[in-house]
């Protein structure tokens, strides 16, 4: 059954922008500039990196969006490159009087400290060869700008002069700065929303933002697995990196949990879902405490607490997948997906697991099959139902996309068939020694993975709230979940398409990426987001409609045509007629000017085949077209009036024409989610059943006067309107048909690419052009005003003509087809040559 879930949207001109689903704590004015004197000092030799000066991809375009965030902070040696986080001691002071804090005062205090007891401890000589990374470049604190006037935050206290520690990777150490915006992202929010269970977590995340820097910093410039002086302390720095990270983003699953929960819902039988299937503890923040407690306090005590935690703790690949599958159960929910809503679950689960651990498949048993406790717990909970099925996707997707990114960068994560991160890297991209952290790919992951944790906080502090609603829902809610359905299927695809690129790490040219990000980062403004460019969409179908015919401004040699022999109402004469039509002209200004939109969805036809039908109305702009050719016509000497006014014989006429055409085009344009989750390489169909072009008025007059005396001109141009008209429109038509099957399937098979837009930029609206002004340009002030002018003004007042198409409302048509109805309305005329 078809459940019309659909609304009829209008756009004047059709251009709609995509809404961004949020912005970050952007820098200020002042820290972007200081920012960009840095990157106005970075180098880029294009000549020494393959592939740089070759077009970039979707996905390279997208890496290289929001370059200042991603690349351009916390340089080892460029004290501007801080900038970003000169607030950061006022904010982690608003975490104060915890008893998890080691006595220290507040949250920045027992980070201090953390720091300055690291680095009064540690020492390169228990460095014991772990934790292999593409950077080996050690450095002394002295050498970097710890030791300059820049603020660092807490990190300042890891250098000391007595001491003067080395960083075995200082890009890769001092880019875990950028988990310090991650604190500076909850104190961007005043309230937070209030949640089931009173769960509060914003002070957790804040205090393991600080915990994450510390941790992997620890690592990354002191690598080992059992440092410490003899006969005493014993600590292993990857495991303070991992442990930081596994906590944090259990803290995170537990906050989505609790934001997408119904107010209905008790704590207690969300256990299993907290808990991903009984793999860890259903609270959290027991763990973050004790952690951030040990690390204010004795070094001594630092490895027990971390063990403590990565005992109870899954890796964090689990919790951040948790994260994605409980946010898709809630949008492929039944309330409004129906039934097909598992089963689209079920499929993007299984390959959210074969790409992102691929390791754990096994796992797929127990958190996609539908008889599993996980599946059964989400389909048995009462959660918040989706507001919008395209803005829950949406936002899904920017996390989702952020995470797949990050683990690119992660130098282990991505591509897991190969034998590591340099395997897919270009030859020469990249020196262990590299000095501009820009570079650095481990640093990248820093910066892309704290980018996934300010939006995660972002998402539950704003946008989740915004974006769900207590169910159960009435038909009006469930027609307004589907409004922006068009969307539904790209950004499945976009989904994919981001999942299928950790499996495929070899298509990414970071080359390409490191020269855009820093053309980026120069730009004013820097590049942001990308769009996503789809077909079902207004913005979507103006874009391939609007410039279906741009190549054919003039297109020459296009046909010949004959008739006869015909004879006027006396009897006079017989004649006949060849024409050939050399030139047409005016057909790239076709141009949409309103637009409709229909969405369908087929509700439970079967699991396996889940598609979205839309119904599409257009109304172009006014499109004068014209004509020009020549003609023979031959007299052939038989007639009442023989060797009077009908002598045998042939005469030239030059054609030239004003044609008046309306078209009609039903288009049938399926999208199968499930395809699209499977990977199949044709998910979206398209036909073209139908296009008709009706032709009339078609006038052709003679060059010289001399024909008045010999024929009617009339009687000419009833000869030659049936032929010459029928042969103009079929080869118009054909022409249409054509462009109209080679676009639509070519945006059918780029459906969900992205299409890069300047941060904080639009696009302008298209308008129409005026029509009396375009037939003034095209047959000149004279002839418009003589011949064509009545014609276009009855136009302009809406009184249209025999053979014109009237949409001003949608079509009525199959429940199965995508209907696009075209009307192309030009001024006719008849014009005398001389």
């Amino acid at each position: 059954m078809i459940r019309s879930w659909s609304s009829c949207l209008s756009f004047r001109f059709s251009i709609v922008l995509l809404h961004m689903p949020y912005l970050l704590a952007a820098l200020t004015s002042s820290q972007q500039s200081t920012l960009r004197l840095w990157v106005e000092k970075t180098t880029f030799d294009a000549s020494t990196c393959p592939g740089a000066n070759d077009a970039p991809t979707d996905t390279e375009r997208d890496y290289a969006s929001e370059a200042m965030d991603k690349f351009f902070e916390f340089d080892t040696h460029n004290a501007d490159s801080w900038a970003g986080i000169s607030t950061l001691q006022t904010c982690l002071e608003r975490v104060a009087n915890k008893t998890w804090l080691g006595g220290k005062a507040n949250l920045y205090e027992a980070s201090k400290a953390a720091f300055a007891t690291f680095g009064q401890s540690t020492s390169d000589s228990y460095w014991d060869g772990c934790c292999h990374y593409t950077e080996n470049n050690p450095v002394r604190a002295s050498a970097s700008v710890l030791s300059s006037d820049a603020n660092t935050g807490p990190m300042k206290f890891y250098h000391n002069a007595s001491r003067n520690s080395s960083m075995h990777q200082p890009c890769n150490a001092l880019s875990n700065a950028a988990y310090f915006h991650i604190p500076l992202e909850v104190c961007r929010v005043s309230v937070f929303p209030s949640l089931a269970g009173s769960f509060t977590w914003a002070d957790e995340v804040m205090a393991m933002g600080t915990a994450l820097a510390l941790g992997s910093f620890t690592m990354h410039s002191n690598p080992y697995t059992a440092g410490g002086p003899p006969n005493g302390w014993r600590m292993s720095t990857q495991d303070m990196d991992t442990g930081a990270m596994d906590a944090l983003f259990l803290l995170f699953h537990h906050a989505s949990v609790y934001n997408l929960a119904s107010a209905s819902t008790s704590a207690e039988s969300l256990s299993v879902v907290l808990s991903l299937g009984g793999l860890a503890p259903v609270d959290v923040r027991p763990s973050v405490h004790n952690l951030i407690e040990a690390f204010a306090g004795d070094i001594a005590g630092w490895q027990t607490a971390v063990t403590s935690a990565k005992a109870s703790l899954p890796a964090y690949m689990l919790p951040a997948l948790g994260i994605v599958l409980v946010n898709l159960y809630i949008i492929f929910n039944e309330e409004v997906f129906g039934t097909a809503g598992l089963h689209l679950y079920e499929l993007v689960c299984t390959h959210l697991f074969k790409a992102m651990m691929p390791q754990e498949t096994s796992q797929v048993n127990s958190f996609c099959v539908a008889s599993s406790p996980w599946v059964r717990t989400l389909k048995s909970v009462a959660w918040k139902v989706p507001k919008s099925i395209k803005s829950s996707l949406q936002n899904l997707f920017w996390l989702l996309e952020t995470l797949v990114e990050a683990f690119f960068w992660q130098e282990t994560k991505a591509s897991p068939q190969s034998g590591g991160f340099t395997d897919y890297y270009p030859d020469g991209a990249v020196s262990a020694t590299e000095a501009e952290c820009w570079k650095v790919p481990h640093a990248n992951w820093h910066r892309a993975g704290a980018l996934l944790a300010r939006r995660l906080v972002k998402a539950f502090a704003f946008d989740v709230p915004a974006l769900v609603q207590e169910p159960p829902l009435g038909l009006a809610a469930k027609q307004k979940a589907w409004e922006d359905a068009p969307a539904v299927a790209p950004y499945l695809q976009v989904i994919y398409n981001s999942v299928k690129a950790m499996s495929s790490a070899r298509s990414v040219n970071v080359c390409r990426v490191f020269k855009l990000a820093r053309e980026c980062a120069l730009a004013s403004p820097p590049c942001g987001r990308a769009d996503i460019s789809f077909l079902l969409s207004p913005k979507g179908a103006n874009e391939v409609l609007s410039g279906l015919l741009s190549d054919y401004n003039k297109f020459e040699d296009i046909m010949s045509a004959s008739g006869g022999p015909f004879e006027d109402s006396m009897g006079a004469c017989q004649w006949s007629y060849e024409a050939t039509l050399k030139k047409v002209e005016g057909l790239s200004a076709f141009a949409l000017d309103t637009l409709s939109v229909n969405t369908a969805y087929v509700e439970g036809s079967t699991t396996d085949s889940t598609v979205i039908r839309t119904t599409l109305a257009f109304k172009t702009c006014a499109l004068p077209v014209k004509i020009e050719g020549d003609a023979i016509l031959s007299t052939s000497g038989s007639g009442s009036f023989t060797n009077m006014m009908c002598s045998k014989g042939d005469s030239s006429l030059i054609v030239k024409a004003s044609l008046l055409l309306s078209v009609d085009a039903n288009v049938s344009l399926d999208a199968d989610l499930n395809k699209i989750l499977s990977g199949s390489t044709d998910p979206f169909s398209i036909d073209l059943s139908q296009l008709d072009i009706r032709c009339h008025d078609l006038t052709l007059l003679p060059p010289t006067d001399g024909w008045h005396n010999k024929l009617s001109y009339s009687i000419v141009n009833a000869g030659m309107d049936s032929g010459v008209t029928t042969a103009a429109c079929t080869i118009i038509s054909q022409l249409i048909k054509k462009e109209a099957k080679a676009q639509l399937t070519a945006q059918a098979k780029k459906m969900g690419e992205q299409v890069s837009t300047a941060m904080g930029g639009g696009r302008r609206l298209q308008t129409c052009p005026d029509l009396e002004a375009t037939m003034k340009s095209m047959w000149g002030e004279s002839a418009y005003n003589e011949y064509l002018k009545s014609g276009v003004q009855r136009f302009s007042n809406g009184q249209n003509g025999d053979g014109v198409i009237n949409i001003d409302g949608a079509p009525r048509v199959m429940p199965f087809t995508v209907v696009i109805a075209l009307a192309i309305s030009v001024a006719c005329a008849r014009l005398s040559l001389h």
